[in-house]
C-alpha cells in the first residue's frame, strides 16, 4: 500500500513540473507576441521593424521548442 502511494505522489510531482514548464513557456511566448503586436500596430512598416519582428519570431520559435522539451532536458524531479 505504501508503494502505491509513493507512485501516485511521484506522478503528481511530475505533472507539477510539466505544468510549471507550460506556464513559464506560455508567459514568455505571450510577452514576445505582445511585443510583436505592438510593433505591428504602433511602428511603421520600415525594414528595421520587419527585421526585429522576424528576430522576435525566431526567438518565439526557440522558446516554444525549448519549453516543449523542458521536462525531458531537466528530467523529472530536477531542481532549478
Amino acid at each position: 500500500m505504501a508503494q502505491s502511494l509513493t507512485v501516485e505522489v511521484s506522478c503528481y510531482i511530475l505533472e507539477a513540473i510539466m505544468l510549471r514548464a507550460v506556464i513559464i513557456t506560455g508567459t514568455i511566448a505571450f510577452a514576445i507576441l505582445a511585443v510583436i503586436l505592438l510593433l505591428t500596430v504602433l511602428a511603421g512598416a520600415s525594414q528595421n521593424t520587419e527585421y526585429l519582428k522576424f528576430g522576435l519570431t525566431l526567438l518565439l520559435f526557440l522558446v516554444i521548442l525549448v519549453g516543449s522539451y523542458w521536462f525531458v532536458v531537466r528530467g523529472p524531479g530536477g531542481r532549478m
